[in-house]
């Protein structure tokens, strides 16, 4: 999911649901992640954490982040705006996590932060819907359990965020459902479908061609679905993300991408993008 970018080589991606909807609960899990870079936190407000969460992203620095949710989980009123910037952080810092533990624990919070917004109002908001999804799904890419189950509720949040926000990360609803559909299970056990995850893919690198993402998920579901047939297309969407990767500052998700493309082209043997120099691997 998100930007955990697959490969043929990859496990399948597990779509089980870590956390049941607690209704009216507005309480965090008791199993948090403890934040380790908040030295100096304590001049900060929620005025100042507001201001800032407008522009966080991928290259926001760790201790900004942490010290924003600290604030965040402290605040004693809770209100849909910081509840979805909490939701927001908890992906970033958990997208760029190496500890497995840690990644669980800080997007199983995120995924908690989008009820709360729910349950305060935000039905229609397609960016909570957005960061439910794809922090459930970084919360259980390592646990193995009811994932067949859960398939239509993760399917159900994705569609509301491409319904009411299509545009959050660059097109992320719809890149996130098309990759659902490429690695979930097919019919009768499942709702995957290559073809649908082709065109929705292909969909989303249209619309928003900017995001690197966009080309290596339409890449690796063309090569699933199609193989040898699509490989000019292929090297083309290849072509383009590795050129947008040098264009700008992708943060953490540098080398992610990065590796996600010489995944692929180790598969469908293209050396050329095996070259840190063409691919910009210092980004």
């Amino acid at each position: 999911m998100p930007d955990l970018v697959p490969t043929r080589r990859a496990a399948p991606l597990v779509l089980a649901a870590l956390i049941v909807l607690t209704g009216c609960s507005m309480s965090l899990p008791r199993d948090l992640a403890s934040l380790d870079e908040v030295k100096g936190c304590s001049a900060w407000d929620t005025g100042t954490v507001t201001r800032l969460g407008r522009a966080y992203d991928r290259t926001t620095p760790r201790r900004i982040l942490e010290c924003s949710l600290s604030i965040i989980r402290e605040e004693a009123f809770r209100s849909i705006s910081k509840s979805t910037l909490a939701s927001r952080v908890c992906f970033l810092l958990a997208d760029s996590e190496t500890d497995s533990n840690r990644r669980r624990m800080l997007a199983a919070e995120g995924v908690r932060w989008a009820e709360i917004a729910v349950h305060l109002g935000a039905w229609l908001d397609g960016e909570v819907h957005y960061y439910f999804a794809v922090n459930l799904g970084l919360a259980v890419q390592d646990t193995v359990v009811v994932a067949i189950k859960n398939l239509p509720r993760l399917e159900e949040e994705l569609k509301a965020a491409v319904q009411h926000a299509p545009e959050v990360d660059g097109g992320g609803p719809e890149r996130v459902l098309g990759m659902l559909y490429l690695q979930a299970p097919s019919w009768p056990k499942g709702i995957g479908d290559g073809d649908k995850a082709v065109q929705l893919l292909a969909k989303v690198a249209w619309q928003y061609p900017e995001h690197p993402l966009n080309h290596i998920f339409l890449s690796q579901a063309l090569w699933e679905v199609e193989g040898d047939e699509a490989l000019d297309e292929i090297r083309t969407h290849l072509d383009e993300a590795a050129r947008l990767l040098g264009l700008r500052n992708w943060g953490y998700a540098h080398k992610q991408w990065h590796q996600g493309i010489t995944d692929l082209a180790t598969d469908i043997g293209e050396e050329r993008f095996l070259d840190c120099e063409y691919l910009h691997c210092g980004g």
